[in-house]
């Protein structure tokens, strides 16, 4: 899926794919570098990004 296609996500789907607290997803995501959109007053993911991301986070733990 390209990432013009790619469907956004809420923050609680988000949340929920990333398995995290959606507060956890708020307060802590943009230090944590989850990649994400401001669009308009909320935030917006995309699945393959959240995947992208954790994957990098395993490999740096390694």
């Amino acid at each position: 899926m390209t990432e013009l296609s790619e469907r956004w996500v809420t923050l609680k789907e988000a949340a929920f794919h990333l398995q995290v607290s959606p507060s956890w997803l708020y307060q802590k995501g943009q230090k944590a570098g989850v990649p994400r959109a401001r669009i308009g007053s909320a935030y917006r993911y995309q699945i393959s990004q959240l995947n992208d991301w954790m994957n990098s986070q395993v490999n740096n733990n390694e």
